[in-house]
């Protein structure tokens, strides 16, 4: 038993487990303030690395009505989840399993997905392949880009592409390991006892995979494509940290820019000044920005 595996959380969650139809176990968590059928829920789609403790406050700090409801999952390959640990074959592999838990937990009830990170890549390529319904997406610091570091991303795309294709896939690419830092040097937050937490996870990771690389070159590829980007209908509002070094902070702007030319949604963009890449995760200066932002949308009359 892993260490966080059941319900550490109060009576307000429910740590479950579900078998997916490819025969993985994904380990996810519903917050209901009320006992009562909730009449939206907010469905929260984490980043890489992430599992449901570390999001455990949104709920309350989202300020959620009592009839909403909140549901997060360990992503597969992370936090209790099967899976091997950092790799993908695909995004139709997570999008399934967002797919699969939505149908489970949520049902025909509305929902908005509210997502940070690789899960603003997942959502918003769940949404645009036209398997997610939600009825808007709000998305903090998402991968819309791999980095430019070491190498130029689509250097990157090709080399785990060849990787990957002689059966090295699985083979650590050592990217996106942060443990090691120093906290004055953090990429993700100005909060010490967060990034302690981060840190200290009880499911650590390893660097991304060749596969992983590639599956999300695939991915991003695929949300820039203007003819896919004609058929997104769906209101997306991207949060973007002005000292973003995790993800392409620049293919924010670019992709909010062709999704206001070319889709039929609206799309809205905000940069919060002096932020790092853990806007839900910062210290309070800037992730209450970035929350009223958030719920200026998710209540909006």
């Amino acid at each position: 038993m892993k260490p966080n595996d059941k319900n550490t959380l109060g009576a307000s969650w429910d740590i479950q487990f579900h078998k997916t139809s490819e025969g993985n176990s994904i380990r996810y968590g519903v917050y209901r303030p009320s006992q009562e059928p909730p009449k939206h829920f907010l469905v929260y789609l984490n980043g890489r690395g992430e599992w449901v403790e570390k999001v455990a406050d949104l709920p309350e700090s989202f300020r959620i009505p009592d009839d909403w409801a909140f549901v997060t999952w360990d992503h597969r390959g992370q936090g209790a989840s099967d899976g091997h640990r950092a790799h993908i074959g695909h995004y139709d592999e997570f999008v399934s399993d967002a797919r699969q838990i939505v149908s489970k937990v949520v049902g025909l009830t509305p929902y908005t997905i509210v997502c940070h990170s690789m899960g603003g890549l997942i959502s918003t390529y769940g949404t645009m392949s036209g398997a997610l319904h939600p009825q808007q997406i709000v998305t903090s610091a998402p991968l819309f880009g791999i980095p430019h570091d070491p190498f130029p991303a689509a250097i990157s795309g090709h080399l785990a592409k060849w990787l990957s294709r002689i059966g090295l896939a699985k083979l650590s690419s050592g990217g996106g390991r942060h443990e090691k830092s120093e906290f004055d040097s953090n990429d993700l937050t100005h909060d010490p006892e967060i990034y302690k937490m981060i840190c200290n996870t009880p499911y650590p990771v390893p660097g991304a995979s060749f596969g992983w690389v590639y599956a999300t070159w695939l991915a991003t590829k695929y949300i820039f494509e203007t003819e896919r980007l004609k058929q997104l209908k769906v209101p997306v509002t991207v949060l973007s940290a002005e000292k973003e070094t995790v993800v392409d902070r620049l293919a924010h702007e670019k992709w909010c820019g062709l999704a206001k030319e070319y889709s039929q949604a609206e799309i809205n963009y905000h940069l919060i000044k002096g932020a790092k890449h853990e806007l839900f995760s910062e210290s309070l200066e800037f992730k209450n920005q970035a929350i009223d932002i958030a719920r200026a949308k998710l209540f909006a009359s």
